[in-house]
């Protein structure tokens, strides 16, 4: 994707008066210009991922303005759940479903992913590995290009899981890192605390 389009889309956000921060645009960029059949965005709670999803979102139907319409970029939201999936639909402007609802639909044939679509997977670390790797799979198989945004620090899979932090320590990940949400910096410290107990627990170490 052309550096102007990522540009035109951070200046997009910052006329509405929202400005992204440095992690931010570097994530954006790095997603829309790997090249990567499957980009990794790590963000701990309120450090803007929601933003980043409707970035990369206007950014590649903003590219496909570019492109003859054969050749155009279908983007689309899921998540693991109900909950999350409307929330991704309203905050970052994506057509959304749950995981499973989307696996169901491409196995009996009323929906598929073509080539060149654009997948965008919110809170992938609460994805269960088996179903992670069947939505891979179809990706793979046709070329669309997958997202997965979320922490491995969060809460996790009720059922096999483990993916998407394996996938960030072995292939890296675009992170962000500035907490938007909390702006008193006890509160930062208190959800930064909640984070790390979460990984001691699931590492049975510590902080």
């Amino acid at each position: 994707m052309p550096r102007q389009i990522v540009q035109a889309t951070l200046d997009h956000f910052g006329d509405l008066g929202t400005p992204s921060g440095e992690d931010q645009a570097t994530a954006l960029w790095a997603v829309c210009s790997d090249g990567a059949g499957l980009s990794p965005i790590v963000g701990r709670a309120g450090t803007g991922k929601t933003f980043l999803m409707d970035a990369a979102r206007l950014a590649f139907e903003t590219a496909n303005l570019t492109l003859p319409e054969e050749r155009r970029m279908r983007v689309r939201g899921l998540a693991p759940t109900g909950i999350a999936a409307m929330e991704l639909s309203a905050g970052a402007g994506l057509d959304a479903a749950t995981v499973d609802r989307f696996l169901v639909d491409l196995a009996n044939g009323t929906d598929r992913l073509e080539p060149g679509d654009v997948v965008i997977l919110d809170e992938s670390n609460m994805l269960g590995t088996r179903k992670f790797a069947r939505l891979f799979e179809h990706a793979n198989q046709v070329g669309a290009k997958l997202i997965a945004v979320g922490d491995d620090r969060q809460l996790q899979s009720i059922d096999y899981g483990g993916w998407f932090r394996a996938l960030r320590l072995r292939l890296g990940a675009s992170e962000l890192t500035e907490n938007r949400r909390q702006l008193d910096p006890l509160d930062q410290q208190a959800v930064e605390l909640i984070r790390c107990r979460t990984t001691a627990w699931m590492s049975r170490g510590g902080c």
